[in-house]
């Protein structure tokens, strides 16, 4: 029986008869085609990254190839484009698609390589597309394609096994990549959207003129009434920015063959995944930075953002917001300071993450939510949890019965190195450890939890279906339902892995129980005091059984327990260095922002 490579799971590349099916990995298998699996035979890659140690060793490797690129990069774009722009400029206006890029393209290529060393392949269907398909307009496309999308990585993987020529037999598969842009084409939305795009264009114009311009707020993640006070203290009527994110570019093969023929860094170093990159990068680099750069800045320009600004202030548009992060870059060139602020956990307590590191990196400082780290003491301001002020309060109401359980979720492909599950082959992992908590959980106590899953309406269908499978007695939280509503019907909040929901709750000083596995979910050496702290008052725990026997102990009593002085005190020690608030108000949130305008 021949032996069939999956590299993803669209239906196209598999065989018509009965064959053995290698899998490369559990992205493959959807749990809606579970039936299927049942009844074919089938194995599955070992994903490499369950080697803990090789994830630690292929992050350094990458950093070293990272710098390498970026370098070279910078310069072609600096010639395509007739620029003479700093290594900064390019690394905040395209570093950090440069950086999931590189770690993506470095997964799929080990997996493949690791599958031909170790595996007897007969055969593998490919699909043909053309890149231009497939190449993404911007770095939230990009984003969205990676994780998600089979015809994006089957294409990936294509690209590797065709680049490897494996001696194995390789049948094409046509195949047509249609992106159908969702839009409903009657007159009443054509009026409306023509409407919408008066009044925005009309607010960018009048924030262009009017108010403070040396400050720019943007993409902050703060409550309604913070934004009026800011507007108050920064002396402006109102802030609107218009940066839309719907634009398209056609792709120019020109354009990209310049890009291929310029990038050198292969000629220097005889290492095969640099060569790799040396293809991949000029078809795949996103459009508004090739064919796209100067439309781009046109969109900039009408927008509403000043040009001449002395302190940038954001949270997250420093990630997937490519409009701003192209106009912050040149802002940054003519000296304009770039503030960034902690948008979230796993900042500060995780062993790894480039997110963290890249933000960082191109900021000129950096607040957290308290936490800092002796190698960049210089950038970080522990200032607090400033997302957490004017929070909607938590209502101690009494006859509460809800055990509130949030889940979180991850891409099915790997899209970067972080403290993390990986992928689908670890994200298995983690529902199995959650589901042993469950499983010692009484069935009449079950029916009290509520299950939190992810808000992506898709991936919740898919998780709700194996909840439902695995514990129909569970009830599972509404689509988008406001997180705090959630925590105002519930007796106890449980978290499952190192992000946000325990440092909110801790902070708003909700009833919360944490546990994860620490093989996944890895804390960086210097945190590992404050974590077991939680321990040792049963807050934090990485046994899912001992985790759900001290739920069981405290149910019929909680707020004694929680109430107690030695979780109070722990929980205030806790909070003054991952998600303080103590002291903290909006106006100084501001006269910091401002000060560094000098």
């Amino acid at each position: 029986m021949k032996n069939i490579l999956i590299t993803t799971s669209l239906k196209e590349t598999f065989p018509d008869e009965p064959t053995n099916l290698i899998l490369l990995g559990d992205w493959c298998r959807l749990y809606k085609e579970k039936k299927f699996f049942e009844n074919n035979i089938y194995s599955i890659i070992e994903y490499h990254y369950d080697d803990t140690q090789k994830i630690l060793d292929d992050f350094e490797d990458f950093k070293i190839i990272y710098e390498k690129v970026l370098n070279e990069l910078s310069e072609v774009l600096n010639n395509l484009h007739g620029l003479s722009y700093s290594k900064r400029y390019w690394q905040i206006s395209i570093g950090f698609w440069l950086g999931l890029f590189i770690q993506i393209i470095y997964d799929r290529y080990f997996m493949i390589k690791k599958v031909f060393d170790n595996k007897n392949i007969d055969e593998v269907f490919l699909i043909k597309t053309k890149e231009e398909d497939i190449v993404p307009n911007n770095s939230l496309d990009f984003f969205q394609f990676a994780g998600s999308s089979d015809d994006w990585n089957e294409k990936i993987f294509s690209e590797i096994i065709s680049f490897l020529k494996p001696k194995i037999k390789i049948s094409f598969i046509e195949k047509e990549i249609i992106n159908i842009k969702s839009e409903k084409n009657n007159l009443y939305y054509f009026f409306k959207k023509k409407l919408n795009r008066l009044i925005r264009n009309s607010l960018s114009l009048a924030t262009k003129y009017m108010g403070n311009k040396s400050i720019v707020l943007y993409a902050i993640n703060v409550n309604f009434i913070s934004k009026i006070k800011l507007l108050f203290f920064s002396k402006s009527i109102f802030r609107a920015y218009d940066l839309k994110n719907d634009f398209h570019f056609k792709y120019d093969q020109l354009k990209r063959n310049f890009i291929k023929d310029n990038l050198k860094f292969i000629d220097k170093e005889n290492n095969q995944f640099l060569e790799l990159l040396n293809i991949l990068i000029p078809k795949y680099i996103p459009k508004i930075f090739v064919e796209g750069y100067q439309n781009a800045h046109f969109l900039i320009n009408k927008s509403g953002l000043p040009s001449n600004s002395k302190v940038i202030f954001t949270d997250n548009a420093c990630i997937f917001n490519d409009l701003f992060k192209l106009w912050a870059a040149k802002q940054v060139e003519n000296s304009s300071k770039l503030i960034i602020g902690q948008h979230g956990g796993h900042y500060g307590t995780c062993k790894f993450f480039f997110s963290q590191d890249y933000e960082i990196e191109i900021s000129d400082k950096f607040l957290t939510w308290g936490w800092s780290m002796d190698n960049n003491k210089s950038k970080l301001i522990p200032f607090g949890a400033y997302c957490l002020l004017n929070k909607k309060h938590f209502l101690n109401k009494k006859n509460k019965k809800n055990i509130l359980l949030v889940e979180t979720s991850f891409p099915r492909y790997f899209y970067q190195f972080h403290s993390f599950p990986l992928s689908a082959s670890q994200y298995k992992y983690y529902s199995e450890f959650i589901f042993k908590f469950i499983s010692h959980i009484p069935p009449e106590l079950r029916k009290n939890f509520l299950v939190r899953l992810d808000i992506d309406k898709g991936l919740k269908i898919y998780k709700k279906n194996i909840w439902n499978d695995k514990f129909p007695d569970i009830k599972i939280s509404r689509i988008h339902k406001n997180i705090i509503n959630d925590y105002n019907e519930s007796k106890i909040v449980i978290s499952t892995y190192n992000a946000t929901t325990y440092l909110e709750t801790l902070s708003l000083n909700i009833p919360t129980l944490i546990f994860w596995d620490e093989k996944y979910f890895q804390l960086n050496d210097d945190v590992k005091i404050y974590f077991d702290l939680l321990k040792d008052v049963h807050i934090f725990f990485t046994d899912p059984k001992a985790a759900s026997l001290h739920l069981l102990e405290i149910w019929d009593n909680i707020e004694k327990w929680w109430l107690t002085e030695d979780v109070q005190e722990v929980r205030k020690i806790f909070c003054s260095q991952f998600a303080n608030t103590n002291g903290l108000n909006i106006r100084k949130f501001y006269e910091l922002i401002s000060k560094n305008k000098t």
